[in-house]
C-alpha cells in the first residue's frame, strides 16, 4: 500500500515461457505480471500462467490495417473482452503501424494518420479494457513498414484525438531512431511520455548489412540506461521484459540464466 507522498511501486512483467515458470516456482525471480501474446495457444498458456500471476494480454493487430480486414481477425469482440477479463489484464495495446500492403496505392501522411485514428477509436469503443497504442520500429532498408506511424507528431495526434494512453516499446524506439537518423533520447523525448502506462524492454541486435533490428535479445547496458532515463520522465504502471517465449520465433531466446539476470537487474531499477 502506498503511503502519503510516496510514488506507487513499478510493477514488473515478463513474457511467458517455461523458463520463467520454472524460475518463479523456484523463487529465483519475482514478477507481478506474465505477458501472453499468442492467441492460437492462449487457453493452454493461460491455464499455466494465470494461477501464478495476473496476465498482460498482448494480441491486438495494427492500427493501420484495412478496415475491411477486421472480419478476418481470429477473434470476435466478445471473445477478446472475455479473454481480457480472464487474464486480469489492466489494458490492451494496439500496434501503431501501417504497411504498404494495407493500401491499394501509396497513401499520404494524412491518410495514414486518419486511418490509424479511426481504427484506434473503434478498438477503444469495442474493448472493455482501456486501450493503449504501442510505438513500432522502422527499417530504412525494408519498405513494408511505413515511416509515418513512427513520427512523434503522428503518435501525439492519435493519442490526443482518441484519448488513449501509450505503451512505450524502447527496443522499437531504438530501432526507429537509428533508421530515422536521430538520437534515441531526442526521439523518445519527443513522444507523449506523460501518457505512458506500460514500457516494453528487450535488446535489439545489430545486423552488419541492415543495421539495428528488433530482435528481443538480452538487454545490454545501453538498454538499461535508456529505461532509467525514461522512468525519470514518465510514470508507467508496468515495465515488461519481452525476452523469452514459446513457439519458433521465441523458443531460442529463452535462456534461463539470461532471463534471471535481466529480471534481477530490472527489479533493482523498478524497486521492490
Amino acid at each position: 500500500m502506498t503511503g502519503k507522498g510516496q510514488t506507487p511501486q513499478l510493477e514488473l512483467g515478463c513474457n511467458y515461457s517455461p523458463q520463467l515458470v520454472s524460475l518463479l516456482h523456484h523463487g529465483r525471480v519475482n514478477v507481478e505480471w506474465i505477458k501472453l501474446s499468442r492467441w492460437s495457444v492462449l487457453a493452454e498458456e493461460l491455464a499455466v500462467a494465470r494461477p501464478l500471476r495476473p496476465v498482460l494480454l498482448h494480441v491486438l493487430p495494427r492500427a493501420g490495417m484495412p478496415p475491411d480486414a477486421l472480419p478476418s481477425l481470429p477473434w470476435t469482440w466478445d471473445e477478446m473482452n472475455e479473454a481480457t477479463q480472464a487474464c486480469g489484464s489492466p489494458h490492451a495495446a494496439l500496434h501503431l503501424a501501417s504497411r504498404t500492403t494495407d493500401w491499394d496505392a501509396a497513401p499520404t501522411d494524412v491518410e495514414v494518420v486518419e486511418r490509424m485514428v479511426k481504427l484506434t477509436a473503434l478498438f477503444a469503443r469495442k474493448l472493455s479494457a482501456p486501450l493503449l497504442v504501442e510505438n513500432v520500429p522502422y527499417f530504412a532498408h525494408w519498405d513494408t513498414l511505413l515511416r509515418r506511424p513512427t513520427d512523434p507528431e503522428a503518435i501525439w495526434e492519435v493519442c490526443e484525438r482518441t484519448e488513449v494512453g501509450l505503451l512505450l516499446d524502447l527496443a522499437h524506439a531504438r530501432v526507429a531512431a537509428y533508421h530515422r537518423g536521430e538520437d534515441v533520447r531526442a526521439y523518445v523525448g519527443a513522444l507523449p511520455l506523460h501518457l505512458v502506462r506500460e514500457v516494453h524492454v528487450s535488446g535489439p541486435g545489430m545486423n552488419p548489412e541492415k543495421g539495428l533490428r528488433d530482435r528481443h535479445q538480452e538487454m545490454q547496458q545501453d538498454d538499461y540506461n535508456l529505461l532509467e532515463w525514461v522512468l525519470e520522465r514518465s510514470a508507467p504502471r508496468v515495465v515488461a521484459l519481452e525476452y523469452g517465449g514459446t513457439g519458433p520465433l521465441f523458443e531460442w531466446r529463452s535462456d534461463a540464466v539470461s532471463l534471471e539476470r535481466q529480471l534481477r537487474q530490472l527489479r533493482r531499477i523498478c524497486g521492490g
